[in-house]
């Protein structure tokens, strides 16, 4: 039986071999860690030009409740690290950016990817 931290490990590399072969997304860096937390994947989409946060959900089976664990407070937490990231990075504050969510379903090794999954607003 897998840690719960091999199963992160094992859903984000899933994750990111989908985001890059079916969503055409450039990777960035995994993990990027800072004192308000981890962001699971920052990539960027050549198509758009925006800079995109992916919050990676795994679970061993029944994925559905993945989708409900990234509520608001977990999303005003990653657009603050969002903006630490940029700042970190020395990117403009203004730069595009988009958030997505990954579920991952160890079992089956499936991917499902939302896209712009909540809005970014300087409001939180």
């Amino acid at each position: 039986m897998l840690s719960k931290a091999a199963k992160g490990k094992e859903g984000e590399l899933l994750a990111q071999q989908y985001l890059i072969r079916q969503a055409g997304l450039k990777i960035i860096e995994r993990n990027w860690r800072c004192f308000l937390g981890e962001i699971d994947i920052v990539a960027n989409d050549p198509k758009e030009g925006r800079l995109i946060f992916v919050e990676v959900k795994s679970r061993a089976g029944h994925a559905e409740d993945a989708w409900e664990s990234v509520h608001e407070k977990k999303q005003a937490k990653l657009k603050r690290l969002a903006m630490s990231y940029l700042k970190a990075k020395g990117l403009p504050q203004e730069t595009p950016l988009r958030f997505d969510v990954a579920v991952v379903d160890l079992g089956s090794k499936t991917v499902s990817h939302d896209p712009d999954a909540f809005n970014f607003d300087y409001e939180f």
